[in-house]
């Protein structure tokens, strides 16, 4: 039934951008409970789990359609863009659906931060401090706080909504 989760399960536990040639890890969050930290076997097992679910259709993959894994208990879906891979793992109302509406907004902000249709390695590795800005915007503590990308960008810019952005 609808609400008979565990709160501390509903959230987003990981985004992860990497680069679609050699897997290279570009950013990664981890979200858990305040207090909470994520050790290195954790991060080790969400990277290989992020690796399980792309490996057999990575090459063909078609840009920026989301992709369904699963993990445990957990929800991974995953994206192409230029020339990186973006994941996104969460639990509980955190499904498929949200999940990939919520890789939909990293997209725009994706090629909004890097100002291209289809992102190379170099260009986010360039923006990357812009990324992680509109990164915290649209995920706080593994909940979404905003999904528009223009609403992201007002706020990263600390302009208010009269403004021009």
């Amino acid at each position: 039934m609808l609400g008979d989760t565990e709160p501390e399960r509903d959230c987003v536990h990981c985004l992860l951008v990497a680069s679609r040639v050699g897997s290279n890890v570009l950013f990664e969050r981890f979200y858990k409970l305040r207090g909470e930290t994520t050790t290195d076997s954790e991060r080790t097992t969400w990277r290989r789990a992020f690796h399980a679910a792309s490996s057999p259709t990575l090459g063909s993959a078609v840009e920026e359609e989301p992709y369904v894994a699963n993990h445990r208990s957990h929800t991974i879906v995953w994206t192409t863009l230029g020339g990186l891979v973006l994941f996104i793992a969460g639990s509980g109302i955190y499904d498929e659906l949200s999940l990939a509406e919520i890789l939909r907004s990293v997209v725009g902000l994706l090629k909004t931060t890097t100002k291209s249709k289809a992102p190379t390695e170099m260009l986010f590795q360039a923006n990357l401090g812009k990324f992680c800005l509109t990164a915290d915007e649209l995920l706080y503590a593994g909940h979404v706080e905003m999904l528009d990308k223009d609403a992201i960008s007002r706020h990263v810019k600390l302009k208010t909504a009269k403004e021009k952005a």
